[in-house]
C-alpha cells in the first residue's frame, strides 16, 4: 500500500486538467465520452451555476481537488469535476468582461494534491468521501449559521445564497425555520438549547408549499404551529408532512381534523384523513399521472434513446399498470362470484 496517497497541495494549470470519464455522475451516460461532452452534461444536469457563485464570491476555491497525473504532462481530475468545469466556466466570463475586479489570469492555477496510490486505493479514498465520510452538516447548524449570517451579521439573503452556493428561496426558508425555532425555544425550553433539535419540524413546515403560504396568510397560524410543536402534538419532521394534507382537506373535514389534533395528537388527526382522503387522493395521484403522460414531450422521450435506466423505468410502469388491471378486475369477478 501507498505510504502517502496524495501530494501536499500545489498548483496546477487550468488549462492542463482533464476531466474524468469515469467518473460515477455520468457513466451511465456512455461508455466514451469526450472532455465537451462531459462538461456540457455537468454544466447542464449538476449545480455547477450554484458552485459558480460560491467560487466567485470567494475569489478561491477553497478546497483543493484531487487529481491524478498522466504521461502527456496532464492531470487526469479524480475529485472535483464539477468545481473545474465552474472554473473553467469563471474563467471564460472573465475573458468576456462579465466579472469586474478579477484580472484574466485570476482562476488560471488551480490547487491540487496529486494522487499516487493504485487505482484501488483511490476508490477507496473516493468512496471515503462520498459513502462513509466528510458528510454534510446536520440541517439545524446550516439553519443556524445562514440565520447567524442574516440576523447578527446583516447580510442579504442573495449574498448568503452566492457564499454558499444555494438558491435564494432555500436560504429564506432555513433562515425562516431557524427564526421560529428561537421563538419556540424562547416560550417552551427557556434552559440549555435542546430546543434547537426542533429545527426541524419548522424546516419541514416552512419546506412544504402548503404549509408554507398557510404561515404567510395569518401570523397567528405560527404561533399555533408552535403551540402543537410544544405540546408535543407531533412527534418528529415526518408528521408535518401529514399536517401539510390536513390543511388541504375541504370544510368541514378540515375543521373536524384540526379538532381531533387540538384535543389528542398528529396520529389520530391522520386516522381521520385516512378514513376520509385516502382513497380519492390515490385515485386523485393516478389522474395526474396518466395527464402527465398524455402530455409527455416527444423530445424527452428521445432521451432514453440508449439509457436503460429510463428504458426500464418506462417498461415497469407499463407493468404495473397491466398488473393492476389484472388484480382489478379479479376483484370484479370475485364480486359477482359472491353475488
Amino acid at each position: 500500500m501507498t505510504d502517502k496517497l496524495y501530494s501536499d497541495p500545489i498548483d496546477i494549470p487550468l488549462i492542463k486538467l482533464k476531466l474524468d470519464p469515469d467518473n460515477v455522475r455520468f457513466r451511465h451516460i456512455g461508455d466514451s465520452l469526450s472532455e465537451s461532452q462531459i462538461e456540457t452534461y455537468l454544466f447542464e444536469e449538476e449545480d455547477v451555476r450554484l458552485l459558480m457563485k460560491g467560487i466567485i464570491s470567494a475569489r478561491q476555491l477553497y478546497q483543493p481537488i484531487l487529481v491524478v497525473k498522466e504521461s502527456d504532462g496532464k492531470y487526469l481530475v479524480k475529485e472535483g469535476n464539477r468545481r473545474t468545469v465552474a472554473l473553467r466556466k469563471i474563467a471564460e466570463q472573465i475573458k468576456n468582461g462579465k466579472h469586474e475586479g478579477f484580472t484574466e489570469d485570476h482562476f488560471d492555477n488551480v490547487p491540487a494534491c496529486v494522487l499516487t496510490g493504485t487505482e484501488k486505493e483511490i476508490d477507496v479514498l473516493l468512496g471515503t468521501i462520498h459513502v462513509s465520510g466528510s458528510k454534510e452538516w446536520k440541517t439545524t447548524n446550516r439553519g443556524y449559521l445562514i440565520y447567524k449570517c442574516i440576523e447578527v451579521h446583516g447580510d442579504d439573503p442573495k449574498q448568503v445564497a452566492d457564499e454558499f452556493g444555494m438558491i435564494r428561496s432555500k436560504v429564506m426558508n432555513a433562515f425562516d425555520a431557524f427564526k421560529a425555532t428561537e421563538v419556540y425555544g424562547k416560550k417552551y425550553e427557556q434552559k440549555g438549547s435542546k430546543y434547537v433539535r426542533k429545527f426541524s419540524f419548522f424546516e419541514e413546515l416552512y419546506k412544504i408549499n402548503v404549509t408554507n403560504e398557510w404561515v404567510a396568510e395569518d401570523v397567528n397560524n405560527l404561533d399555533y404551529f408552535i403551540e402543537l410543536v410544544g405540546k408535543n402534538k407531533m412527534t418528529n419532521h415526518k408528521d408535518v408532512r401529514k399536517f401539510a394534507k390536513l390543511l388541504q382537506l375541504t370544510e368541514p373535514k378540515r375543521s373536524q381534523a384540526l379538532d381531533i389534533l387540538n384535543t389528542d395528537n398528529i396520529n389520530e388527526a391522520w386516522k381521520f384523513y385516512q378514513d376520509q382522503e385516502e382513497p380519492s387522493a390515490v385515485w386523485k395521484q393516478i389522474c395526474t399521472l396518466l395527464e402527465s403522460l398524455r402530455n409527455f414531450p416527444y423530445e424527452s422521450l428521445k432521451a432514453a434513446i440508449g439509457n436503460k435506466e429510463r428504458q426500464r423505468t418506462l417498461a415497469d410502469l407499463i407493468s404495473l399498470g397491466t398488473s393492476l388491471q389484472d388484480d382489478l378486475l379479479n376483484l370484479e369477478s370475485q364480486r359477482v362470484v359472491a353475488k
